[in-house]
């Protein structure tokens, strides 16, 4: 346990005591900036002569299961491992608060199986918070909010598919910058990797076509897992896309795989070729029910250009190789050649232009030989695409 400097549940006001004995002993409140918790007490502690308190950050929803007895107590305490819980040790004259890091609850502070709440209260509970920072407070989640709006006539309007697929982009954008950094377009997602940086739909704005997003896990208190990470990049390539003049270095796209990058540019492709514009906003909760919220709007224009300046932003290399294998295909009138490799580390097929020295010669085909090829490579630095070309410079039968 860390013990803390600062009171973080200071100024509470009660929602439903469901134990009482001389005072409230198990109960749901709220502390001074809107987070809900539930309290229990726990144990008494001889040496200290003091109450031990529990107390666990809880969703709304959690209470309202709580209450209908769709929950336990012991399964809303094991749910709130990974969240903001604190131990309190009450004396007479003060109350010390721990910080419980996560799976660190003493097995003697969880409730038995089938403990139920008694609570016959009828009084209707509040409904579930629009505002982000009252979200990211509550829930414990990272958010994720994005909103489309789109240009012409019908701005009341939008194509059904493109709001799918776009749901769909922005999910794999998410997974993939959670892969590592040199992770291609074939590459998979690792089944941890894809449940834990899954979002879910939590509500909708329909005046902007807006949605958001909640993370599928709760957030770490140092906001430093893969899903914080892979939501920080995200905003990265949306605030670089929202800028007049994005930055387009290479170095700046170092960090982000080939995967994410192409994703990245399908998404931004469709809105460009949508006419639509938008804006996104990511949130992050900090301990100390603070939390961090980051905005980027782009326009039609941002797109447009966007798009432009990746087209351009390329790389090529050039290098001759050696290929042994068979000649199957020389086609004076297309120039065109086709050799089946030999080699595992080349590619099976090899195809390309004959250069034009060679344009007259004749081969018997098929034919065994040995080629020399003029590999080319080029290299998007923005989207990572890569096209590569051959060019046959020489083949010596054997």
């Amino acid at each position: 346990m860390i013990e803390l400097s600062f009171n973080p549940i200071k100024n509470i006001k009660i929602l439903h005591i469901y134990e009482y004995y001389d005072e409230p002993i198990t109960y749901s409140f709220y502390n001074d900036v809107g987070s809900l918790f539930l309290a229990n007490l726990v144990d008494w502690d001889e040496e200290k002569s003091a109450n031990v308190w529990l107390y666990i950050q809880v969703e709304l929803n959690e209470i309202i299961k709580l209450e209908n007895k769709e929950l336990t107590l012991r399964e809303i305490t094991m749910d709130a491992m990974d969240k903001h819980s604190y131990i309190g040790i009450e004396t007479d004259n003060k109350e010390d608060f721990f910080l419980l890091e996560p799976q660190s609850i003493d097995v003697n502070y969880i409730p038995d199986e089938g403990s139920y709440i008694v609570f016959e209260n009828e009084k209707k509970l509040l409904s579930v918070p629009k505002n982000m920072s009252e979200t990211l407070i509550k829930n414990n989640r990272y958010v994720l909010e994005i909103s489309f709006e789109p240009e012409g006539k019908h701005d009341h309007e939008i194509d059904s598919r493109f709001l799918g697929n776009a749901l769909i982009d922005t999910q794999n954008i998410i997974s993939s910058l959670a892969l590592p950094s040199t992770s291609n377009i074939l590459s998979r997602y690792p089944e941890e990797i894809k449940k834990a940086t899954q979002m879910k739909v939590t509500d909708t704005f329909a005046a902007s076509f807006g949605i958001r997003l909640e993370s599928n896990v709760h957030a770490n208190i140092l906001s430093d897992d893969i899903v914080s990470k892979s939501l920080q990049k995200f905003h990265l390539l949306f605030d670089n896309l929202s800028k007049d003049e994005p930055n387009m270095n290479k170095e700046f796209y170092s960090d982000f795989n080939a995967k994410s990058m192409q994703k990245f540019n399908d998404l931004v492709e469709e809105m460009s070729e949508k006419n639509i514009s938008g804006k996104i906003k990511i949130g992050t909760p900090l301990p100390g029910a603070n939390t961090n919220i980051k905005e980027s709007t782009f326009t039609v224009k941002n797109l447009k250009d966007f798009s432009i300046l990746a087209e351009k932003n390329v790389s090529e290399k050039t290098e001759n190789i050696t290929v042994n294998g068979v000649l199957y295909m020389h086609d004076h009138k297309s120039k065109m050649f086709k050799i089946f490799s030999d080699s595992k580390e080349d590619e099976l097929v090899i195809k390309g232009m004959v250069n034009d020295n060679l344009s007259d010669s004749v081969f018997i085909i098929p034919s065994n030989g040995s080629a020399k090829i003029k590999k080319t490579t080029t290299i998007n630095n923005v989207t990572k695409k890569e096209k590569v070309t051959y060019v046959l410079l020489e083949f010596i039968e054997t």
